[in-house]
């Protein structure tokens, strides 16, 4: 199993990580064949207040909408997921 990672820098502290998340998903779904793509953020996304399942919903057809738990597969790609490990929820 392989797991990418966006690896946030200070830059991505002080200005957002959104852009370098969505190019992290859209690189590794063009690179990878998988059965279910899964976002997990930490601490960091949490405090300067990116919205990852906003990123991960873009990769989903409109009408679903983006949660935490929803897991979702249709015909023009695998599922998606997004979910956070961070206390500051």
């Amino acid at each position: 199993m392989t797991t990418p990672c966006s690896t946030l820098l200070e830059k991505h502290v002080v200005f957002g990580g959104e852009e370098k998340l969505r190019d992290q998903i859209a690189s590794t779904m063009e690179l990878m064949n998988g059965d279910l793509f899964v976002t997990v953020s930490g601490c960091i996304p949490a405090l300067i207040g990116d919205d990852v399942e906003g990123v991960v919903s873009e990769f989903r057809k409109p009408e679903y909408p983006p949660s935490s738990t929803s897991n979702h597969r249709d015909s023009t790609g695998p599922p998606t997921m997004a979910t956070t490990c961070s206390w500051m929820r």
